[in-house]
C-alpha cells in the first residue's frame, strides 16, 4: 500500500495548466496553455535520459507530481513549476480512495 503525502511534503506551488487551441495563419491550430488552477504538491525526479536530435543535445527528465485529487486533470495538461514545464503523461489515484494523485510528468529541456 502507497503512503498519502503528507502537507510537510507537499512543498512545492504548482500551476496546473490546459491546452487551448487556436487557430494559425494557415488554417491549423496552435496550442497553447492557460492557467486553471494553483496546486500544492510533491515533486520528485525519478529518471533522466539524453539524446541527440537536430544536431543539439536535449535532455529529458521524468518527475512524478502528487497532489490533492482533481476531477479535471489528464495527460493533455501540464504542470508550470517555475520557468519549468512538467507535461502530464499518465495520471493514477493513489490508494483507491479519491485522495490524492500521482502524476507521471516529462521536461523537455533544450
Amino acid at each position: 500500500m502507497t503512503t498519502a503525502p503528507t502537507f510537510g511534503q507537499m512543498i512545492h506551488r504548482l500551476g496546473l495548466e490546459a491546452p487551448v487551441l487556436s487557430p494559425d495563419a494557415s488554417g491549423g491550430s496552435d496550442v497553447a496553455y492557460a492557467l486553471i488552477a494553483e496546486v500544492w504538491g510533491e515533486v520528485r525526479s525519478i529518471a533522466g535520459d539524453e539524446a541527440l536530435g537536430d544536431d543539439r543535445l536535449t535532455a529529458r527528465v521524468t518527475h512524478v507530481v502528487s497532489i490533492r485529487h482533481r476531477a479535471d486533470i489528464g495527460p493533455d495538461h501540464r504542470f508550470s513549476f517555475g520557468t519549468r514545464k512538467l507535461h502530464i503523461r499518465s495520471v493514477v489515484l493513489r490508494g483507491g480512495r479519491h485522495r490524492y494523485l500521482d502524476c507521471r510528468c516529462q521536461e523537455i529541456v533544450t
